[in-house]
């Protein structure tokens, strides 16, 4: 997968992690051996009964304690009942007593110990048989597939500046609104932004992941918007353990494989757990997918001489700057240096059957490469009777590897709109050509040019990333187990290089192109630019303009916390608890672009250097009070309040609260509910980025602006500007946007509302572990941090008398060929979310003879997603005319409920997941429905888009599962009806692959044995 270079210095790697691997199994072994005798019995008995996590232990199906969450669609043997016991199974290896205490652990959204029967929040959990059964490797696999999980974060199917990274987004609102945590408590971050690669945690060593679906930010500070995702690790393992896994899909591609070792020790005073990890993953080619393998960039209705929309459909496929190259002479007439008749070049035709355009699909990568090595570490030391120290550690090294098809110069670059300017006076010229320009063209003296470089070679981008953390702490009891406290700090740091190969000098280029000007650098190499046609450039011009180009980044976040639990005194519904601490967080990094990139001489997109860091003071407070039990009318009651008062150096302050409820009048019923203030700071990326090119897609107002009907200030602006009435812009109205970070920004802020029911009848059998529970949801998100809508900014500008509009500052003047040169779109405080909608689970685990049928519904169903630049607060930045003609000018709701956004996720009404499954003592059949609703486009009109949206989609999934003493065997498929993804052209695959499966069926296997 990746170059010989790399692969040289990974088999140097070899012998010191062999041999590093080689003394830790000596000394977790040695440790083990010391406590053989002792406990020998208790092992066991251990052994005999069943396990919590079902993990290589006597029965898959065992009931688990920790029973209040919802878990995936009844996957899960966590999710079910509700009540103060846990409930074995029927055949379970170990008849618990129904009556025997539950645990008291600290659960997702609270600081203070807790059973989870009495919890109030809305959690869903993903436990370590859920990720077994799944045959995932990959964590972004796993969780996506979850209703409550939405899809606008990266994947693995990021090829374009994916890096290999994954990042995870709750309730579509961004994945820096979504908080990553490690056994409650912060991870490094992997991007200027603040998001979490969640993949560089090892599933392996993942006990549970808890989904919490409400704003925490009073309990966890900022970005718990969204919600919170808590990887819960394994930190009591003994024994030692080998896990194989791996899939293929049908078609022998996009292949993955895993091997894990996980080893452990008890000893007198504590624990050592320690996973060693690596994982492979093979590229997929996006040519290698019938439905993907041209990309179709436009489709439209063709339209008749009265300009109503006919049956006949267009379609504009792939690149206008192909190999072969593309001209423009001075009178705007265009050619394509493709050999026909004789003759070197044609008349260009936009048809792609004509052979003209460039298919640039054919070389990209759908799934990029990467390769990964981890080492986690977790360990306990009891320091004596009242204090015991702790650690986690990790360490992960990830190379991955993306590909796209050879670099466009010329428009797709940072040069565009100003293509390739090439002297009439180039030798090289096709003589033909030159003998058929008009005089006039002749006299003009140049032709424009398009060139993809295709001799240079495909571009790749090689990223090698390392990150680590370290967090060492002390926790212990003051005179009893009723006070408790805390003191951790912990430093995290991620470190990544991405080097892109056969990228090319833009100078050097434009050196090659005039043979007077490339003869003053021959002493470096120039040689006259020879690419009029397809692998014709020579190599000296590949020598002299090839380069790579080397981007670093750093980001390291440090923390210290100390908190202080006391349940001094019993309220008649229970022990009154409550938790005061403090914490401290330092957040800093980079992103040092190639200077060729920073400096305007790459082929790829500009970018200038970010850095910076802040830094924040916190205190908080948490109280549960269980006012009442067990009286007519009330079978409990309890409240929970919370408080956090945030300091930054960078914003200011903010102060956040929480105030939860349970309350079941019955045994059967409970209600709950959670109101919150929850904040985002800003990021580093916000404050501090430098300026960062793409090119979206944007409608010219001035495009046939000669046409009857178009609003006649328009029209006046435009001919003002020079733009004849017949113009259509070049690319495929592609507009250079130059995106820009603002120091003076404040925080956001949110209002996070749920409510929900929780039904577990008890006139059913108590083994059947029945539930329902349906939550709705409501999140009001203001000062959101967000960029001008660029074709808003053009509208705008356009509309104004005299284009005299703020927002014409921000559109820079038009070039020699008509286009828009430039766009600037920089970050303010001025955007507004609103969403709403409903989770509902069921569940359902019937005995039948010594059998288990489970059943179980896990749904989200969005009723609403508003998003508007437009605050009611007069503006208090530097420049609030921009904010004020904002507000006024997009003062309506834009509605996204229902939609599918352009080359981003879908908002989708219905997303569910329906399980069917059947479970014994040792084995378990798992089947699951995966159902997405149909969605619209956001952006056309379905009157002259022949393809206005996506039907609904449904997968089938299917899994089994053996247990036999140690030995754990695992097969299963993914997409078993092979169902492509929906039809969406966007100009990349032809469909929104964040969305939809897009491998094809999938056939995995896990082999794991443990001794």
């Amino acid at each position: 997968m990746l170059n010989e270079s790399n692969r040289k210095r990974r088999g140097r790697l070899i012998l010191p992690v062999g041999i590093a691997f080689a003394l830790l199994l000596f000394v977790v072994t040695a440790s083990a051996q010391e406590e053989s005798t002792e406990g020998a019995d208790e092992a066991a008995s251990e052994d005999a009964s069943a396990s919590v996590e079902g993990e290589a232990e006597a029965s898959w199906p065992q009931a688990e304690a920790e029973a209040d969450v919802e878990g995936e669609a009844g996957l899960s043997t966590e999710d079910v009942p509700l009540e103060d016991e846990a409930l074995p199974e029927e055949g379970a290896a170990d008849d618990e007593s129904p009556d025997k205490d539950v645990e008291e652990i600290v659960v997702t959204g609270s600081r203070i110990g807790r059973n989870n029967l009495d919890e109030y929040a809305h959690i869903e959990v993903v436990s370590s048989e859920d990720i077994t059964l799944s045959g995932t490797a990959t964590m972004d696999e796993l969780l996506t597939k979850m209703p409550s999980v939405t899809l606008q974060g990266l994947n693995k199917n990021n090829n374009n500046g994916g890096q290999g990274l994954a990042f995870i987004d709750l309730r579509n609102l961004g994945t820096g609104r979504t908080l990553i945590l490690i056994n409650n408590r912060r991870f490094v971050p992997s991007g200027p932004g603040g998001s979490v690669d969640i993949n560089a945690i090892p599933t392996s060593m993942i006990e549970r992941v808890e989904v919490l679906l409400d704003g925490a930010s009073a309990i966890y500070g900022s970005d718990a918007i969204g919600g919170v995702i808590n990887f819960i690790l394994k930190d009591d393992f003994d024994g030692f353990q080998v896990d194989v896994n791996g899939g293929i899909s049908t078609y022998g591609d996009a292949g993955e494989t895993q091997v894990s070792a996980t080893m452990g020790g008890n000893h007198d005073h504590g624990n050592l757990t320690l996973n060693f990890t690596y994982y492979h993953r093979e590229p997929l080619l996006q040519r290698d997918r019938e439905w993907a393998e041209v990309p179709i960039a436009f489709e439209a209705y063709v339209t008749d001489d009265e300009g109503n929309p006919t049956d006949e459909v267009m379609q504009i496929i792939g690149s206008s700057n192909p190999p072969w190259g593309r001209a423009w002479a001075a009178d705007g007439s265009s050619y394509a240096f493709k050999p026909d008749d004789g003759k070197s070049y044609v008349p260009w035709d936009n048809n792609y059957d004509a052979g003209h355009r460039y298919n640039y699909g054919e070389e990209s990568f759908m799934i990029g490469g990467m390769d990964r090595f981890s080492i986690t570490g977790l360990g306990t030391y009891e320091l004596a009777e009242f204090a015991k120290a702790y650690m986690e550690g990790s360490y992960t090294h990830r190379e991955s590897l993306t590909q796209m098809a050879p670099i466009p110069v010329g428009f797709g670059s940072n040069a565009w709109p100003n293509p390739l300017r090439v002297p009439l006076t180039n030798p090289y010229i096709p003589q033909d050509f030159y003998d058929d320009l008009s005089d006039a063209n002749k006299a003009a003296g140049y032709i424009d040019m398009f060139k993809r470089f295709r001799e240079i070679g495909n571009r790749q981008w090689e990223s090698a990333a390392n990150t680590f953390r370290l967090l060492l702490g002390v926790k212990g009891n003051i005179l009893s187990d009723d006070y408790t406290w805390d003191v951790y700090g912990s430093y995290g740091k991620n470190r990544s290089l991405s080097t892109m190969h056969n990228a090319a000098s833009l100078t050097r280029i434009q050196q090659t192109l005039d043979p007077d000007v490339c003869a003053q650098f021959a002493n470096l190499g120039c040689q006259p630019f020879d690419g009029f046609g397809d692998n014709t450039l020579s190599q000296g011009v590949v020598d002299y303009v090839k380069t790579s180009e080397k981007d670093l980044t750093e980001w390291v976040l440090g923390q210290i916390g100390a908190a202080i639990t006391a349940k001094p005194f019993d309220l008649p519904g229970g022990p009154f608890a409550a938790v005061v601490g403090g914490e401290a967080r330092w957040e800093e990094g980079f992103y040092r672009p190639d200077f060729l990139v920073s400096g305007g001489d790459s082929g790829s997109n500009l970018g200038d250097p970010t850095e910076g860091g802040y830094n924040a003071q916190e205190v908080f407070a948490e109280v549960s009070l269980p006012l009442v039990k067990d009286i007519p009318g009330i079978h409990s009651l309890t409240l929970d309040l919370a408080g956090r008062f945030s300091a930054y150096d960078t914003f200011g302050s903010a102060f956040t609260y929480r105030a939860g409820m349970a309350y079941a009048p019955i045994a059967d019923v409970k209600v709950r509910g959670v109101f919150s203030t929850a904040f985002r700071a800003p990021s580093i990326n916000d404050l501090y980025g430098g300026s960062v090119e793409d090119f979206p897609s944007v409608q010219d107002p001035c495009q046939n602006h000669g046409a009857e009907g178009v609003d006649p200030v328009i029209k006046e602006n435009c001919e003002s500007q020079g733009v004849p009435g017949d113009f259509v812009p070049t690319g495929a109205g592609q507009i250079r946007t130059l995106r820009g970070a603002n120091p003076e920004l404040d925080a956001e802020t949110a209002r996070v509302f749920d409510v929900g029911l929780v039904f577990t009848p008890t006139f059913l059998p108590k083994s059947w572990q029945a539930s329902l529970t349906v939550d709705y949801y409501n999140i009001v998100l203001e000062e959101a941090i967000t960029q001008l809508d660029v074709q808003l900014m053009v509208d705008t500008c356009y509309k104004s008398q005299g284009l005299e509009h703020p927002f014409c500052d921000f559109v820079l003047a038009r070039t020699s060929t008509h286009d828009i040169s430039m766009l600037k779109a920089t970050k303010f405080n001025i955007g507004l979310i609103e969403t709403s909608g409903f989770d509902t689970t069921i569940n359902l685990g019937i005995p039948v003879w010594k059998l288990r049928v489970l059943l179980g519904w896990n749904a989200n169903y969005l009723l609403s997603f508003k998003e508007i630049n437009t605050e009611e607060e007069e503006p208090e930045d530097d420049d609030p005319d921009v904010e004020q003609q904002l507000r006024d000018d997009k003062a309506e709701r834009e509605e996204y409920a229902g939609e599918i956004g352009f080359n981003g996720g879908t908002y989708a009404h219905w997303r569910w997941n329906i399980q069917a499954g059947l479970s014994g003592t040792s084995w378990r059949w798992i089947n699951k429905l995966r159902y997405i609703g149909e969605a619209d486009r956001t952006d056309l009109n379905p009157e002259t888009y022949p393809t206005p949206g996506v039907p609904s989609v449904m997968y089938w999934d299917t899994s089994a599962s053996y247990l036999w003493k140690g030995l754990t065997i695992v097969v299963g498929c993914q997409n078993v009806l092979d169902k492509d993804p929906p039809f969406l052209p966007e100009g990349g695959q032809n469909a929104n692959t964040q969305t939809y499966d897009f491998v094809g069926r999938y056939i995995y296997g896990r082999l794991g044995y443990r001794f």
